[in-house]
């Protein structure tokens, strides 16, 4: 069993913590749960991620949030485009998604990149 690590990464806003481990998911719900209270959430994902951990994921945030939206994008560094991201914007923005809408990412690559 992995212990769970907290690392925080800075930038130039200040930082963001990334939670490592196996009980990453669960702690990471308790402490996100009021951040995305009442609001949209849109949940993007790589659609292999979303298949084996996207239910994981949404859960928890449908108990809490307005409405759970979730964007699937593809894998790899061909997804790192303007277009891709206009694509997911635009999703947005008909989803009904606003300032105080709710972004979360589940996976890494292209999807946290």
């Amino acid at each position: 069993m992995s212990e769970l690590r907290r690392i925080d990464v800075a930038h130039e806003l200040g930082s963001t913590p990334v939670l490592v481990g196996e009980q990453a998911l669960e702690v990471a719900q308790l402490e996100l749960g009021p951040w995305w209270r009442d609001r949209t959430v849109f949940l993007v994902v790589s659609r292999e991620v979303g298949r084996l951990h996207g239910e994981a994921v949404r859960q928890p945030i449908e108990a809490a949030a307005a409405r759970v939206v979730t964007l699937k994008v593809p894998d790899g560094e061909g997804a790192k485009t303007v277009v891709e991201a206009d694509r997911l914007w635009q999703e947005m923005a008909y989803a009904g998604g606003k300032r105080d809408s709710r972004l979360v990412t589940l996976g890494g690559g292209s999807v946290g990149d």
